[in-house]
């Protein structure tokens, strides 16, 4: 009987140590797996405080693409000599502003693919992250690479009536000299200009909502941060 009790009492005590053992690991694995978190909200808020600022800074050259094509396009339907050098100078403008900027993967992307996304308990803040970088990709991404693809395109079409690399080497007063075919370039200027046109204002609405986006959730992950 004594025997069997002392039995028990070492299963018991093993019993015992195993469960506190496997509270330490798991404690222990809670604190590494907060820091890491924390690791990852730090990326994720700094890159979203620099995405806000390259996003308003595209939404302003896009605002003035908007503005230079529409001028351009009311000159060349105007068929207003005098006015040609402003109106050329505007496209021009669009032209060689040139918009460049990088998509690489964000951190949460990253933590989405490395499964460590399950980490952020706040399912809400998981849903805009997923959706921000969704919007991302899908929409200022391929507007981007299709403003690059419109603007080659409308340039050489423009090629025929207008010398590009003379406007490019010109006083904007002496624009009107690097006119090839001015007929031409009154019958069809502005409905070249008019497919760019489009996509800059469709852009100009991708970048406004995303900012939109932006501003509602870097308040969520400071506050994350914060907890």
């Amino acid at each position: 009987m004594k025997n069997f009790k002392d039995y028990l009492t070492q299963v018991s005590l093993i019993i015992v140590s195993l469960f506190i053992a496997f509270g330490a690991e798991r404690c222990n694995q809670n604190m590494k797996d907060s820091r890491k978190l924390d690791t990852y909200l730090e990326a994720i808020n700094e890159e979203l405080e620099y995405e806000l600022k390259t996003c308003r800074m595209n939404l302003h050259d896009c605002k003035n693409d908007i503005q230079g094509l529409s001028t351009g396009i009311g000159v060349f339907s105007s068929r207003e000599d005098r006015k040609l050098p402003l109106g050329i100078g505007q496209v021009m403008s669009v032209f060689v502003r040139g918009v460049f900027r990088s998509f690489s993967p964000t951190s949460y992307q990253l933590m989405a693919e490395s499964g460590d996304a399950l980490l952020m308990k706040d399912l809400d803040l998981r849903r805009e992250l997923s959706s921000l970088a969704a919007f991302r990709n899908d929409y200022i991404k391929e507007d981007l690479l299709r403003h690059d693809e419109l603007t080659l395109k409308t340039m050489e079409v423009m090629g025929a009536y207008v010398d590009i690399a003379c406007n490019r080497k010109s006083e904007s007063a002496n624009f009107a000299t690097c006119i090839s075919d001015q007929e031409l370039l009154y019958q069809q200027g502005a409905s070249d200009l008019a497919v760019i046109l489009r996509h800059s204002e469709t852009r100009a609405f991708h970048l406004q909502r995303y900012e939109e986006r932006l501003q509602r959730v870097i308040p969520l992950v400071e506050a994350e941060l914060d907890d």
